[in-house]
């Protein structure tokens, strides 16, 4: 009896916490949750890891995400030795994170690195995209890339230090989604 009453009295405090961040900052949660909105779709984030210190903080972030955002996020961790899905998703760099839409489709947009600083903003867009399942691109651009009938691969450059890189990542995520 004593030990279910310990494990009761831990539980209860346990729940009276708020969440711990492993990357983030908590006083980020309310800008956050403002930058990506109401989402209503779940996804998959996938990180690809070979267990040195970027990867490590690439897997607290996401993880974080999908504290932040419970019921819409659910958070994988793949190592080196998953042969399968690294050859699956064509995954050449480590760590690097994929985005699955609620029916596990892949849809190409990949983070190489640990997004970081500016980038950021970049990864908050994305998980905007999969869980309002748009990317409110306009009409014309939106009629432009129905023109597109083969493969094609975008590829951006973003540092964490600069401000006008997101921008253009986030169009490139965008026009991948």
């Amino acid at each position: 009896m004593k030990i279910i009453l310990f494990l009761f009295i831990i539980a209860s405090s346990l729940w009276a916490q708020p969440f711990v961040l492993e990357a983030l900052p908590i006083d980020f949660v309310p800008q956050i949750k403002e930058s990506v909105g109401t989402i209503t779709h779940k996804m998959n984030i996938i990180v690809f890891s070979d267990k040195s210190e970027s990867s490590a903080l690439a897997s607290s972030l996401v993880s974080d995400f999908s504290i932040i955002f419970p019921q819409h996020v659910e958070y994988i961790v793949i190592d080196t030795t998953d042969h399968e899905s690294i050859n699956t998703y064509n995954i050449d760099f480590f760590p690097s994170i994929i985005f699955l839409d609620e029916n596990s489709k892949d849809h190409g947009i990949v983070f190489e690195g640990t997004p970081l600083g500016h980038e950021l903003k970049s990864i908050l867009a994305v998980i905007r995209y999969f869980g309002m399942m748009t990317t409110q691109l306009p009409a014309n651009e939106m009629a432009a890339l129905k023109t597109i009938t083969k493969q094609t691969t975008i590829e951006g450059m973003v540092t964490p230090s600069c401000p006008s890189c997101t921008d253009a990542s986030m169009t490139a995520h965008a026009l991948a989604f």
